[in-house]
């Protein structure tokens, strides 16, 4: 099989198990969300709205936590890039988190590093950053604020 034929194949199943981990994470259903995960003692999550959570325990609280913030929340993710170095592939994200009875969104990037197991490709870290939208840029601007990255 020629490389590219290889690396479309691993391409696919790295975005299959994104899409998986996207779609237990919309759920808020905690057991999916943690299957998704690697279960090396070496995994990280790194949310941005609370402290980040290493190894299996520290990770599964961090969940916990934005589950509770997330409830109510509709959220949609937007793959922006794909890298892979076997075994690990690195995702990055455009994430949305909309709650339709309060109004508001929140963006996030977010940048996924799987790793290749016997089991299939499994999140190894996470890390997500608030994205400061196009309007909220041009309103500092506007301000005279420094400009916001």
């Amino acid at each position: 099989m020629p490389r590219g034929s290889v690396n479309s194949v691993i391409r696919g199943q790295v975005l299959d198990a994104t899409r998986a981990y996207y779609a237990a994470f919309g759920r808020c259903d905690l057991a999916a969300t943690m299957a998704c995960w690697s279960r090396r003692a070496d995994i990280a999550c790194v949310p941005p709205l609370s402290d980040p959570g290493f190894g299996w325990d520290g990770v599964e609280e961090v969940y916990r936590g934005a589950f509770t913030l997330l409830a109510e929340e509709i959220f949609e993710f937007e793959v922006m890039q794909t890298t892979l170095e076997d075994p690990l592939a690195v995702v990055t994200c455009a994430e949305r988190a909309t709650n339709p009875r309060e109004g508001h969104v929140n963006e996030f990037m977010a940048t996924n590093l799987f790793v290749l197991e016997r089991e299939g490709w499994r999140l190894l870290h996470r890390h997500i950053s608030w994205r400061v939208s196009r309007e909220l840029r041009l309103l500092a601007a506007d301000a005279g604020t420094p400009e916001v990255p």
